[in-house]
C-alpha cells in the first residue's frame, strides 16, 4: 500500500505539519510543533521537573528521536526514559 504523496512537498504546509510526509519522513509533526516540544523539554529540564517523556501515536518515531536527542544533550547522565506508544491493526 503506497500512501506517499504524488505531489511535490510544499514548504509552508510541511512547516505547520499540514501535509503527509514523503517515504523518507520520520514525523508528521511540522517544525512549529517540533520547536514547541524542544522548548517544553528545555523548560522541564531547566526547572528540574522530575519524570520521563511519553508519546502516544508515534508513526515512525521522529518526535521521540528528537526528544531523546534533546534530553541526551541537556542531561548527560540520561536519567529520563523516552517511552513511545502506538497502536497497530492486524
Amino acid at each position: 500500500l503506497d500512501l506517499s504523496p504524488k505531489y511535490p512537498m510544499e514548504a509552508a504546509r510541511r512547516f505547520c505539519g499540514l501535509d503527509w510526509p514523503t517515504e523518507r519522513g520520520f514525523t508528521m509533526v511540522g517544525l512549529v510543533r517540533l520547536r514547541n516540544i524542544a522548548q517544553l523539554l528545555l523548560s522541564v529540564v531547566s526547572e528540574k521537573i522530575p519524570g520521563d517523556y511519553a508519546e502516544v501515536g508515534v508513526w515512525r518515531g521522529g518526535t521521540g528521536i528528537l526528544a531523546r536527542g534533546i534530553l541526551n544533550e541537556l542531561e548527560r547522565h540520561g536519567s529520563r526514559t523516552v517511552h513511545l506508544f502506538d497502536a497497530f491493526d492486524v
